[in-house]
Formats: C-alpha cells, structure tokens, sequence
C-alpha cells in the first residue's frame, strides 16, 4: 500500500530534491529511535531497513506535495505522517512491554492518517 501511495504522490509533482532531505533525515530519526531494538532485530534487520525505507520514501514524496502541487495536499502530506509514527509505535511496542497508552495512541494515529489521506482527496 505504502509504494502505491508513493506513485501515487509522485505523479501529483515532479520529485522535488527537498524529498531527498526529507528522506535521509527519516532514515537517521528510525535508526535513532529504534538504536536500542536494531542489536536485538537477528534476521529482521534487512526487513527493518527495507520497510523503514519505504516509509520514509512515502513521507519524503508526500511532505513536498504541499509546496509543490498546492496547500490541498497537506492533510495527504500530514496523513502519511501520521502513519509512518503509527508503524513506528507499533515497531517499538513488539520489543516492548505491552502499553496502554501506546497502543490508544498507535490507533489514533492510524486512523488519523486514514481520514487525513481520504480527506485529501475530496
């Protein structure tokens, strides 16, 4: 879903370079917050750094849509984030204890990027 969401964005506006920022810094703020899980991720760590890929690119190809192609992508550009915090939650939540708190707001943010995503396209 997450790349049919990236081609989607990208045929909304050329690729912008700021996408490549936005990307890169992604990829440094997952490795920073899950520095502690990586050591315990074994075989899991090639999927990690594929899918931490892919939703960083989602966000770098939606968070440049709103200076690129009109102020009307933000709830698209501000839906994926909402997403990619979400699986990041959810990410941190398999290596620890199980969170009340966490798991409340893993739900909120994904149903915040449903609407979000939906709502931009109306």
């Amino acid at each position: 879903g997450h790349i049919l969401l990236i081609l989607w964005a990208l045929g909304q506006a050329p690729l912008h370079p700021a996408s490549l920022v936005v990307r890169i810094a992604g990829l440094i703020l997952m490795v920073l917050v899950f520095k502690k899980e990586i050591p315990l991720m074994g075989k899991l760590f090639i999927p990690f750094i594929i899918y931490a890929a892919v939703l960083t690119g989602d966000f770098a190809a939606a968070a440049v849509l709103p200076f690129t192609a009109g102020i009307g992508y933000l709830p698209f550009a501000a839906g994926i984030l909402s997403f990619q915090i979400s699986d990041m939650i959810l990410g941190k939540k398999q290596f620890g204890k199980p969170d009340t708190f966490k798991q409340k707001l893993l739900m909120f943010l994904y149903y915040l990027a449903l609407y979000l995503i939906a709502a931009s396209l109306w």
